[in-house]
């Protein structure tokens, strides 16, 4: 009996969910996402190089206009969503409608959100569906078990949860690699690297720190190649060898990795969310 079975709250086709994308019997399915953090074209290409080899679709949460990106949403095998960034500075535009209506022009076609630096308020939440986005992954419960989706119906909008991410285990001081992942624990398993850390490697967040700090008043967009690799580092951890760890063992097992999109239309069918099931 799992944790769950005693409520009798849960239907047949909710409890066949569990087991199919929430893995509550055994590790069936994974998600791998990327916030895009303004890396430029070449870092993202290079985490498509390491990911091309292996039958799997990600997400690329989106923070500015790039033909590559737009091209990765038009071809379909990965999906785009969009990674707003709301405070003044941003890039994106001043205020939620500016920052929105940038991201709807560059990826009309995107209906998941995840909040850059997970900044965001509840009415920012409820303010998402007037804009397309249908579910939201902007809370991260770093390698907590029996993670589950929920449909918030004040909000109008599904609710998932991620439980790793590279940079969060490189602050927390572990060790950036498989080994930290807790993945055979049931709970949906939603896993976050960003572009940039790959492209270096990074093992630590002091490595990703001293990047920037090169970089000083030039945009990330705008780094050279040469000049980002001279940052990067050769080793057996960091977040490239967590990803091709994570996808050494998807191969290894034969876990189905699909872009989120497809766990929220599997859940939509349900929640009672099917009209929003496109």
């Amino acid at each position: 009996m799992t944790a769950f079975d005693h409520s009798g709250a849960r239907s047949p086709a909710h409890m066949d969910f569990l087991r199919e994308y929430a893995n509550w019997e055994r590790v069936n399915r994974l998600h791998i996402t990327f916030d895009v953090d303004w890396a430029p074209d070449y870092m993202i290409q290079h985490a498509l190089d390491i990911l091309q080899p292996y039958d799997v679709g990600v997400t690329f949460f989106a923070t500015h206009e790039t033909p590559l990106l737009k091209k990765i949403a038009a071809e379909g095998r990965h999906e785009v969503g969009v990674h707003p960034n709301l405070a003044p500075e941003s890039s994106q535009g001043k205020g939620f409608d500016a920052v929105f209506r940038s991201l709807a022009s560059w990826y009309p076609g995107a209906i998941g959100c995840r909040f850059h630096v997970l900044d965001f308020s509840y009415r920012d939440l409820k303010r998402l569906p007037e804009r397309g986005i249908r579910y939201d992954v902007s809370r991260l419960m770093y390698n907590i078990s029996h993670l589950q989706p929920a449909y918030h119906r004040d909000l109008d909008l599904i609710l998932l949860p991620y439980m790793w991410e590279d940079g969060i285990c490189e602050n927390a001081r572990d060790e950036v690699s498989t080994e930290s992942m807790r993945l055979d624990a049931p709970g949906l398993k939603v896993l976050n690297f960003h572009p940039m850390n790959v492209f270096l490697n990074v093992p630590n967040a002091d490595v990703r720190l001293d990047f920037k700090k090169d970089l000083g008043s030039v945009a990330i967009a705008n780094c050279p190649e040469e000049r980002a690799r001279r940052h990067r580092v050769e080793g057996d951890t960091g977040a490239q060898r967590a990803l091709e760890g994570l996808l050494a063992r998807i191969k290894r097992d034969g876990l189905i990795v699909r872009p989120l999109r497809d766990l929220y239309k599997a859940f939509a069918a349900v929640s009672g969310k099917e009209a929003s099931c496109d």
